[in-house]
């Protein structure tokens, strides 16, 4: 197969695609809420629609309007679903969601697809085992995992391969019955951190971050009962068209 090139110049209108990341964050921190949340023309991807099933499973409702998706929260107690949860090839949603499980007055499985089953979760797993909520993974560290709540608060240490085992620590914390502290031996991906901690400042979820190394977590916290979600987009998404925008004769809005 051949690819030919033309120089041309590019015009008309687009329409970046919302960010992945923020729009599963959104989903669960919905699910969490009080009341309910709108998140404005969330991305829709198979990531997305997994986490999506996953808020559902533990007990949030999930309706769509107009593009946006309408999410019914439950108050910080999610419910331990009926059947196993299955995130299919969402590693975000799998992580983020043994922390929401945390929660739950009983036990909660989760899988995934093939690939789904050879990512670690084993050092999640032990950090929420060590605040009250015995967290059980296959002897390989993987996915499937049962986790076991209600979480309790406490004290953890937790070396973070992946930004998404401290997300799902600072996301589900807050909901506990007591305080966590949450000590950083190894940070990696630092700046989705950063972004999930802007949306816990977003909603007025307490915590104290000392440079990345440790997180002391208030337990009893909730957030707002209406709180809207406004869709966000990652940078990434941007540059292929902002280099576009550059080329000679462009038109681009």
């Amino acid at each position: 197969m051949e690819f030919i090139v033309e120089p041309a110049a590019v015009n008309g209108a687009v329409s970046i695609p919302a960010s992945k990341s923020h729009t599963i964050r959104a989903l669960f921190l919905g699910l969490l809420g009080n009341g309910t949340s709108t998140i404005r023309k969330p991305l829709r991807s198979r990531d997305t629609l997994a986490a999506a099933d996953a808020v559902r499973a533990l007990g949030a409702t999930v309706t769509e309007t107009n593009g946006d998706w309408i999410v019914s929260g439950i108050k910080g107690r999610p419910v331990c679903p009926e059947n196993i949860i299955d995130v299919s090839n969402s590693g975000t949603t799998i992580r983020i969601a043994m922390g929401a499980a945390a929660l739950a007055h009983g036990t909660t499985r989760l899988t995934g697809d093939d690939q789904i089953q050879k990512r670690p979760v084993g050092a999640l797993a032990q950090c929420l085992t060590d605040l009250g909520a015995p967290a059980t993974p296959q002897a390989t560290g993987c996915p499937p995992v049962t986790v076991t709540g209600p979480i309790k608060g406490g004290r953890t240490t937790l070396r973070a391969i992946t930004s998404q085992f401290v997300t799902s620590l600072l996301m589900a914390c807050p909901f506990a019955e007591n305080s966590s502290t949450i000590d950083i031996l190894e940070m990696n991906e630092a700046p989705y951190v950063f972004m999930t901690l802007n949306w816990l400042d977003r909603l007025g979820i307490k915590y104290e971050n000392h440079d990345l190394r440790q997180f002391v977590i208030p337990g009893g916290q909730s957030h707002a009962d209406h709180s809207c979600v406004n869709r966000r987009r990652h940078a990434l998404n941007h540059l292929l068209i902002f280099t576009m925008g550059y080329t000679p004769g462009a038109d681009l809005s």
